[in-house]
């Protein structure tokens, strides 16, 4: 059990660092990210994992180490699609500039990925999706039907972006494995005039419908990464400057990550798809250290004790004419082989349980140790590391008794062997309570995190999109009034998702200190719960003389709600 623990860590922990690894030439593909900064400091210095749709264009014109450009703009709203009576609204949608897929180069089942959305009206899916609208796996030359959908705003603009458009299927691709951070199961050409890229060319000067790209580069082979970088500096430098995308004041820098490091790097505000953690993935390798350990323990502890009772037999063979070098090859060779057993049930249990795990993970992690060298080796190590452990004492310590006093049994056995198990015992004990400790405090935080903290039951909040702009205000309040409606109460994004302003203030005469801003209405704070420690939480309406009454000396006015 201990080692079917070990592993499922492991082929984890692997998983995590393995992301975006699987296409060949990965190690020269980067994601360019932005930071951004402002002169007077009202403003701390974010990092994004975006960057302006402007920017591709210019890259690839000014930089000759730069061989490819591609973007990535994921849909706001889930696209509707239909095909026959299969209609959906496809939250795995995602507009792709043609080149991104000689970015990474995917496995193509059906049509060439390196033309595929070359057409405004092209769509590539995955196998899951053509079955999903199709029915089959190749459905090359069939038309979907996709309505962008998105918004009311974006209608004013053209009407294209809230109508259905036909969309033909020019290749097909296998599922992406789950350690990957392009997320989808759809990919819509970014020529087509609907595109979230078609807006933006639309709309480039108006701050409502600005929108932001996922920008990864292909550098050439060989071209040194820190000069490129130092090169990318001084052009955004110059090009925040110059550029009337950026309000004034604003410094912005451009950085490179590989993809391969992408997943554990520090997430800048919204990231395409969830990042990874490093220092979670070093806890999870100590637990299985810890496990490991403890139950090797627990083995060694056994085998020393059973090993005691063999004096006998060992002084028998040694009269016999057995050599210690026999003895020792024997002994060793009953540890590894019990071990090596261990290992064998080890797997097995691993393959029960490994799809459970990747259903609670949403992973697709793949336990293939035949076929695997890595790992195949790692067990192979394991079974004869822990295997001439558990068997030294027998090996080394009994194989040199003398057999006359043995058989004579004047052998006074010293107590090194018993403390060396109490010792064993006392420290196995002493991780299997901390283990558990561990294990029931994270368990509790998880449901504080799950249920408690929320305060509300979250399955009876509905979320309405733009309900709360100022024009709206009167139908939040018609909303308040509805049966069955307990509250009403209105935030913007930033609010609500953690992903607001960063934005520096100071007590008068103190040091700056960082804080996220996010605007609520009235009501919001208390429709989660929460309580003032101090003073009150904003009014429906401003204090307002009523009526206009006097005291003392009849010239001070008393204020009322």
């Amino acid at each position: 059990m201990g080692f079917a623990a070990a592993i499922l860590i492991a082929l984890y922990v692997r998983d995590e660092y393995s992301y975006d690894r699987f296409f060949p030439g990965y190690r020269d593909v980067y994601l360019l990210s932005e930071t951004k900064d402002v002169s007077d400091r009202r403003l701390l210095t974010e990092r994004w994992d975006f960057s302006i749709p402007d920017l591709a264009a210019k890259l690839i014109l000014r930089f000759p180490q730069i061989a490819i450009v591609a973007r990535i703009m994921p849909a706001d709203n889930p696209p509707h699609i239909r095909h026959g009576q299969v209609e959906a609204d496809e939250t795995g949608f995602l507009w792709l500039d043609p080149s991104f897929f000689q970015i990474m180069p995917l496995k193509s089942l059906a049509g060439d990925l390196q033309t595929a959305l070359d057409t405004p009206d092209s769509v590539v899916l995955t196998r899951t999706a053509a079955r999903k609208y199709f029915g089959r796996d190749k459905p090359l030359g069939e038309l979907l039907e996709v309505n962008p959908a998105m918004g009311s705003d974006a209608a004013k603009v053209s009407t294209a972006f809230n109508t259905p458009h036909p969309m033909r299927v020019t290749a097909i691709i296998e599922d992406l494995p789950s350690n990957s951070y392009l997320k989808g199961e759809v990919f819509g050409s970014s020529l087509a005039a609907y595109s979230k890229f078609a807006l933006y060319d639309l709309t480039a000067d108006q701050g409502p419908f600005r929108q932001d790209a996922y920008t990864f580069i292909r550098l050439r082979p060989g071209t040194p990464v820190q000069q490129m970088q130092q090169e990318l500096s001084v052009f955004a430098t110059h090009n925040s400057e110059t550029s009337t995308v950026y309000p004034p004041g604003f410094t912005v820098g451009l950085h490179l990550t590989p993809i391969g490091d992408l997943h554990l790097s520090p997430p800048g505000v919204r990231p395409m798809s969830p990042r990874g953690d490093s220092t979670l993935l070093a806890a999870l390798v100590a637990i299985a250290a810890l496990i490991i350990t403890s139950a090797s323990f627990n083995f060694v502890a056994l085998m020393t004790a059973r090993a005691a009772q063999r004096a006998t037999e060992t002084g028998v063979r040694k009269a016999a004419g057995a050599l210690r070098s026999q003895l020792i090859i024997q002994f060793l060779g009953e540890a590894v082989i019990y071990v090596a057993l261990a290992i064998v049930l080890a797997v097995a249990l691993t393959g029960v349980l490994l799809p459970q795990v990747n259903s609670v993970l949403k992973q697709k992690i793949a336990f293939n140790y035949l076929g695997d060298p890595a790992l195949l080796g790692a067990l192979l190590v394991a079974t004869i590391g822990l295997g001439s452990m558990a068997g030294a004492y027998p090996a080394f310590v009994l194989s040199a008794f003398r057999p006359a006093a043995v058989l004579k049994g004047t052998l006074v056995q010293g107590a090194t062997g018993g403390i060396v198990r109490r010792a064993l015992v006392a420290l196995q004990f002493a991780m299997l309570i901390g283990l558990g400790i561990t294990a029931a405090t994270i368990w509790r935080q998880t449901l504080f995190s799950l249920n408690s903290q929320l305060r509300v039951g979250g399955s009876s909040i509905l979320l309405i999109d733009d309900a709360c702009a100022p024009s709206g205000r009167a139908f939040r309040e018609r909303l308040a009034t509805v049966p069955g409606v307990a509250r009403a109460a209105c935030a913007n994004e930033a609010a609500l998702f953690n992903g607001g302003m960063i934005v520096s203030a100071e007590v008068q005469g103190g040091a700056e200190s960082a804080m996220v801003s996010g605007a609520v209405d009235y009501g919001a704070l208390e429709f989660y719960g929460l309580r003032a420690l101090a003073g009150r939480f904003f009014r429906s309406q401003l204090w307002r003389r009523w009526p206009p009454r006097r005291r003392g000396n009849g010239r001070e006015p008393i204020y009322r709600r």
